[in-house]
């Protein structure tokens, strides 16, 4: 919605539609976000996805909300109990993998969840008899885990994530990691007693790059001035 409140309406015997019920419903309902009850407090969504009996949100804030069934430990929490309002995907420091990242975009498989995150790493999990999550395993997480990245080449990353409803697979698209920002520095032009020009190139590699030339009266130059 315009005013970013959640709804949702259908089944909801795994409490998925998020209104601390586990009723039906026909009409939409608003997805819980009362204060002390609901993690969606305070907090605009940026992105949903749902699955089979349950749901996610990808907050303005970064977090990453969950709430629904909870069988195979999909909603993050570290446990297996249904949610019927929003609960916050663990990101605790020394628990989930998720600790210090930032997520991008998320993924909602057949029991199981992923997060790709700026850094191109991605976290899944949930429910894992096939080996859905990615960790070299098939033991279900209850906490993100980081996919395993043994067999890609040196250097690549993951740049978008999906899955389904009803897909007990993970499919990413792999990428190269940007190359870094160059510059290179050019003579000095129009140069006088007071002033001169600096001169120089920059090859951003299509990132936000900031440019500042050092220069002073010996080597050690002392002072700094921003490129434009």
């Amino acid at each position: 919605c315009s005013d970013g409140s959640l709804a949702a309406w259908g089944a909801n015997s795994s409490g998925q539609i998020g209104d601390n019920t586990s009723a039906q419903r026909y009409v939409p309902v608003a997805v819980n976000a009362d204060s002390g009850t609901s993690a969606l407090y305070g907090r605009t969504p940026a992105s949903i996805e749902a699955s089979y009996g349950y749901s996610f949100a990808l907050c303005t804030d970064g977090t990453v909300l969950a709430w629904g069934g909870n069988l195979y430990g999909q909603l993050g929490d570290t446990t297996t109990t249904f949610r019927s309002v929003p609960v916050v995907v663990n990101s605790a420091s020394g628990v989930s993998d998720l600790y210090g990242k930032t997520v991008a975009a998320l993924g909602c498989g057949a029991g199981n969840g992923a997060a790709l995150c700026t850094d191109g790493t991605l976290t899944t999990w949930g429910y894992n008899a096939v080996g859905q999550l990615g960790v070299n395993s098939t033991t279900n997480s209850s906490v993100p885990k980081t996919v395993d990245t043994t067999q890609l080449s040196a250097g690549e990353v993951f740049a978008s994530v999906s899955t389904g409803a009803y897909a007990y697979h993970v499919l990413a698209v792999v990428a190269s990691p940007a190359l870094p920002p160059v510059s290179t520095s050019l003579a000095a032009s129009s140069i006088s007693s007071t002033t001169a020009t600096f001169n120089g190139t920059v090859n951003a590699s299509q990132r936000t790059t900031a440019v500042s030339f050092d220069y002073g009266l010996t080597t050690a130059y002392g002072s700094t001035v921003t490129a434009t």
